[in-house]
């Protein structure tokens, strides 16, 4: 093992793209006046020590997963980390559970979620009044279970977002999100493949929602939120879904020591898949 030592920073979609806000309009070129041309938050930003690491230090482009391919974050830090998402992706749900805190087994289906309001069957929240991190941990206590010969767990990580996992035999990850993305229908969710592992898995991914809704419906803080005019955390919506599998740690795979600090489920999920000490940001 080496005994260098790196520090590795990574800002996720620090780049962006330009907005007409941010044009430059001053620019002439002796009387005319120039078009005005856009620019990134990042290059409209005062940032002298950024500016100074560019100057003097050296700078490239990386396209993570491929030319073209817009990346996600899941998927760039794997890559960017040494494991190539073609053979290590496991699905955003078990790294946004491992992020959570959550012990993971192997061949566990996991999915990320999200609190929501409903109202007549319809979402018309997605993040429930951007319920804050306190009251949503309290709604933890009521969402695990078993259903049928699965084991269903809840946990939350910030805000309005958690993870689920199902645990148990003849399980899929290939079955679709009841996340509807947008204001509307909760979806069913169905199987993506016919099996029998998959049509079990949509099964008890429904019959959960039902009675995930059906407990947060009656909780006592939901009807506190709705009697202060907030809206009420009444439902989850799934998507996402992945199978945890062990691969090698970064000890294992490069002989590297690792460790990470990141405020985000993901990232620590992520660093936690590959076998770095996560450490916890606070603030």
């Amino acid at each position: 093992m080496s005994s260098k030592k790196a520090v590795l920073l990574i800002m996720d979609g620090l780049g962006d793209l330009p907005m007409a806000r941010t044009a430059d309009r001053s620019r002439q070129s002796g009387s005319h006046q120039l078009p005005a041309t856009p620019k990134t938050p990042l290059q409209a930003a005062k940032k002298p020590n950024l500016d100074r690491l560019a100057k003097e230090g050296i700078t490239g482009l990386l396209s993570p997963v491929g030319r073209g391919i817009i990346p996600g974050s899941d998927t760039s830090h794997l890559e960017i980390l040494g494991y190539p998402p073609a053979i290590f992706y496991c699905g955003r749900g078990p790294l946004e559970a491992l992020g959570t805190g959550m012990a993971l087994e192997e061949q566990d289906v996991a999915f990320r979620a999200n609190f929501a309001t409903v109202e007549n069957g319809k979402v018309v929240d997605r993040r429930a009044g951007r319920i804050d991190s306190e009251e949503a941990r309290k709604l933890e206590k009521y969402l695990s279970t078993k259903i049928e010969d699965v084991q269903v767990i809840f946990k939350h990580s910030v805000q309005h977002r958690g993870a689920v996992v199902l645990r148990g035999n003849g399980l899929s990850p290939d079955v679709g999100d009841t996340d509807p993305h947008e204001s509307g229908q909760i979806i069913p969710c169905r199987e993506c493949e016919k099996s029998d592992a998959a049509k079990k898995t949509a099964r008890i991914v429904n019959a959960y929602m039902k009675f995930a809704m059906e407990k947060l419906s009656a909780a006592p803080e939901n009807r506190e939120r709705t009697a202060k005019k907030l809206r009420p955390a009444n439902a989850l919506l799934l998507r996402g879904a992945g199978v945890y599998r062990k691969i090698p740690s970064m000890i294992e795979r490069f002989g590297l020591n690792a460790a990470c600090m990141a405020d985000g489920a993901l990232y620590r999920g992520v660093a936690t898949y590959i076998g770095m000490d996560v450490f916890m940001l606070k603030g």
